[in-house]
């Protein structure tokens, strides 16, 4: 669709547009603007509960971990392996199942 429409995807899906507002740069967002239009998207259809563009690294970890079985060190491993993270400690605050809640004023 995007090539028929004379906006061909070469090297980025999601990109911002020209100055002119009638095309699309070939540059990637930056990840402010990523997570503003995210949150203007779930806003839009009021599923926003204070995501941000970081929320999306946080679930992909947590899915790699749970899919890497019951093993702890296994779903450690695994979602170190899927974050490149080489600190164990780096890992777990990804994985903790309630740490983001303080942040968001719900302990």
């Amino acid at each position: 669709m995007c090539y028929l429409s004379g906006f061909p995807i070469r090297h980025y899906i999601l990109r911002p547009s020209t100055y002119t507002q009638k095309g699309f740069r070939e540059a990637p967002y930056s990840g402010c603007l990523f997570t503003k239009m995210v949150q203007k998207h779930l806003k839009a259809i009021q599923l926003f509960n204070h995501e941000t563009a970081h929320s999306f690294r946080r679930g992909a970890l947590q899915a790699a971990a749970q899919a890497a079985g019951p093993s702890q060190s296994a779903q450690l491993a695994a979602a170190a392996a899927a974050g490149r993270i080489q600190t164990p400690a780096v890992v777990q605050l990804y994985l903790h199942p309630e740490r983001h809640l303080a942040r968001l004023g719900r302990d």
